[in-house]
């Protein structure tokens, strides 16, 4: 190249391509040099074929280029079709990891629902008519109202049944009506590993009376069961929520004990105290029977006291104290609570809709209702007086088809 194409391709360049074309011109100015002075020097061929005759030299070296240029090519094929491989992933493969991840959102969904279920089981809704009452024609001829929990063991621990007294004679109202509060007593009258422990206070039973004498009491008339759950809420609080499973459709009777077909309370315990009552408290006035005087609980709307010290472990007992404050209610939370006879509790009625109250956690107790429904847990009373050893022909069902008795 002249020194004026030289020049005139310089003029057309960046700097940068300016000092490449340089570098690239002076090596290749300096080429004959080198060949000079290394064709003058005697050395050892570096190349083993280089003393070979210049047309077999010749042949090897296109040979060698063939071989090199087909590797080159190769490569640049395996090249090409691991890009296009990539350029053209299935969707699924593309999608993969974002289908993981929004499993994983589920199942993080559900055991987070599964957690905040502290307990689940059967609950079993009762009346007692009151003394003298031939036949119970409301609410007004009831004596007493019971509840019994039967919960389903865990696998690490037995837990107790109970049996409890609603104060009001009836489950707390959901909708609250004017001059009335949603705010019930209750109290764990008994709590046992053995059914027949609880069951046997719901017979016919006789006591004695001074003024009247020998008095009879019947026997309870079961108006309801369902599925219920004790859920933990996202504001610390507790609900006890239950689905309805028979009777099938509510009746007359089952509302006047505002038994829903579904529904949820916020359940809170009580602080026991310290001392035990100043008086003594007679066996009749704690039983399931609730027959004599009752004990008067300002804490409570004045609802009745169970009259009993309840004294629980230092763990329970420790949850009362906020700071050295001591609390009236906490939480029902952890459910130990409830294997201690006496401890009284409060119900607050919240809600008929579990889904729209507690979320994934009602969903919960809902499927659950639903497969023992389909299931047949529970398709005739004499099932359910099995599950509760009780003997069904001395226990009326007419309340679980709607009427009085």
């Amino acid at each position: 190249m002249s020194e004026s194409k030289i020049t005139d391709a310089l003029a057309t360049m960046t700097r940068e391509e300016k000092l490449v074309a340089l570098e690239e011109l002076s090596h290749d100015l300096a080429k004959p040099e080198e060949t000079k002075d290394t064709t003058s020097k005697k050395r050892l061929p570096e190349n083993p074929n280089e003393n070979e005759p210049e047309a077999k030299r010749t042949k090897m070296d296109d040979h060698n280029r063939e071989n090199v240029s087909a590797q080159t090519e190769e490569s640049k094929q395996v090249d090409a079709c691991q890009v296009q491989k990539e350029s053209v992933r299935t969707p699924k493969e593309v999608v993969q990891p974002s289908s993981e991840a929004e499993t994983s959102n589920q199942d993080k969904i559900v055991e987070t629902s599964n957690d905040r279920i502290l307990e689940m089981g059967h609950i079993y809704f009762f009346y007692r008519p009151r003394v003298g009452i031939d036949k119970v024609q409301g609410v007004q001829d009831v004596q007493r109202f019971f509840f019994i929990l039967k919960p389903i063991a865990a696998q690490d621990k037995q837990v107790k049944n109970r049996l409890v007294i609603v104060g009001k004679k009836m489950m707390p109202y959901i909708n609250v009506h004017q001059n009335k509060s949603n705010a019930f007593w209750s109290c764990i009258d008994i709590a046992s590993n053995n059914m027949e422990d609880l069951t046997k206070e719901l017979s016919s039973k006789t006591y004695d009376t001074i003024t009247k004498g020998e008095r009879t009491v019947d026997e309870v008339r079961i108006v309801g069961e369902g599925h219920y759950s004790f859920v933990k809420n996202k504001d610390n609080s507790t609900s006890l929520a239950y689905v309805l499973e028979m009777p099938k459709e509510i009746s007359p009777v089952q509302k006047a004990f505002n038994i829903e077909k579904e529904a949820s309370y916020t359940i809170s315990v009580k602080n026991p105290g310290n001392p035990p009552p100043t008086e003594p408290v007679k066996e009749e006035e704690h039983s399931a029977t609730f027959i004599t005087g009752q004990r008067s609980n300002p804490a409570v709307n004045n609802q009745p006291s169970s009259g009993r010290y309840v004294a629980l472990p230092d763990n329970l007992k420790s949850l009362f104290n906020n700071n050295g404050i001591e609390k009236t209610f906490i939480a029902l939370n952890p459910i130990d609570f409830l294997e201690y006879e006496g401890l009284e509790m409060l119900l607050i009625g919240t809600s008929a809709d579990l889904k729209q109250e507690l979320g994934e956690a009602g969903a919960v107790v809902e499927k659950e209702a639903e497969e023992e429904f389909k299931e047949g847990v529970f398709d005739s009373p004499d099932s359910l007086f099995q599950e509760l050893k009780m003997r069904g022909k001395d226990h009326p069902i007419a309340p679980l088809s709607g009427k009085w008795e």
